[in-house]
C-alpha cells in the first residue's frame, strides 16, 4: 500500500475518529462533573419522604456510570473519585453506605485507603466493594474487616440486600 498516496485519506479518518472519542470523553467527563457536583451540595436532610444518602467511590467508567444510574432510583449517591473527599463526606455525615469500585480504572489502593481510613477513624458505614477479582488476598483482607465484596457483574438488588 502506497501511504502517500491515500494519506490525505488516512489522516482525514484519524482526525474523524479522534474527534469522536474526544467528544465521547467530554460527555463522560462532564456526565461525572455533574455528579461530583451533585454530591458536594451536602447532606440528605432527615425529611420522611427523602432517599438516604449512598457514597460511591471510583473512577469513570462504564461499570460506575451504570450501576450509579441504578442505584440513583432508591439513593441520593454522591459521587467521588477523590479518596480524601470521600472519607471527609463518610465520617461527616455517614451515609447508608459505600460502594466502591476496585477495578482499572479505579485504584484499588485508594479504595482501600478509603475503607481502612473511614474504619481507623471509627465509621461503621457499611461497604460494598465490587471487583472482577473476589478472591484475591487483597480483597479478602478487607472482606475479613468486614467489608462486603461483590463480584462483577453486580446487580442493584445484590447492593440493596447487602445494605439491608
Amino acid at each position: 500500500m502506497n501511504f502517500d498516496a491515500h494519506k490525505d485519506e488516512v489522516l482525514r479518518k484519524a482526525r474523524e475518529i479522534h474527534g469522536q472519542k474526544a467528544s465521547s470523553r467530554h460527555d463522560v467527563q462532564e456526565s461525572w462533573k455533574t455528579l461530583k457536583r451533585q454530591s458536594e451540595s451536602g447532606p440528605v436532610e432527615s425529611k420522611p419522604l427523602q432517599r438516604k444518602a449512598l457514597v460511591f467511590f471510583g473512577a469513570v467508567s462504564v461499570f460506575s456510570r451504570s450501576l450509579l444510574e441504578s442505584l440513583e432510583a432508591a439513593f441520593e449517591v454522591k459521587a467521588f473519585d477523590d479518596a480524601d473527599e470521600a472519607v471527609d463526606y463518610i465520617v461527616q455525615w455517614s451515609p447508608v453506605g459505600v460502594v466502591a469500585d476496585m477495578d482499572p480504572p479505579s485504584s484499588w489502593q485508594k479504595t482501600t485507603d478509603v475503607f481502612t481510613t473511614s474504619r481507623t477513624i471509627g465509621s461503621n458505614v457499611p461497604f460494598i466493594l465490587c471487583t472482577a477479582r473476589p478472591t484475591d488476598r487483597d480483597v479478602r483482607t478487607l472482606e475479613a474487616q468486614r467489608a462486603c465484596v461483590m463480584a462483577k457483574p453486580v446487580s442493584v438488588d445484590e447492593v440493596l440486600q447487602a445494605l439491608g
